[in-house]
């Protein structure tokens, strides 16, 4: 059974410091999580250094009930 990767606990890994990551990474990763509901953050890493994050938003299409 696999635990579900939620916001907090990855601000809970940035912050255990078990690797120094710059705050501005980190503000960087907190601010495209936030009000994140469907889609994927991917953070790109080129020599042990972030170079850059990506933000994928996904919209749910919402039908409205059928006619019976």
């Amino acid at each position: 059974m696999s635990t579900a990767l939620t916001p907090e606990l990855v601000a809970e890994a940035i912050d255990s410091a078990l690797v120094p990551i710059p705050q501005t990474v980190t503000d960087s990763i907190r601010q495209a999580l936030e009000g994140l509901r469907f889609g994927q953050i991917t953070i790109n890493v080129h020599d042990g250094e972030v170079v850059q994050i990506d933000r994928v938003l996904r919209m749910r299409q919402f039908r409205s009930p059928r006619a019976r």
